[in-house]
């Protein structure tokens, strides 16, 4: 098995899931944070 087929069938497609993860996480996280400020005051 080379690493080009470790890098393929291994690793980009977790990178692929977490680059999601992480937009995900970028566009949640601001909108969480204002939820908690409206409903705390």
């Amino acid at each position: 098995v080379g690493w080009e087929n470790v890098l393929q069938m291994g690793v980009i497609p977790f990178l692929i899931g977490d680059g999601a993860k992480i937009a995900l996480a970028t566009v949640m996280l601001p909108s969480g944070w204002k939820l908690l400020d409206k409903y705390k005051n």
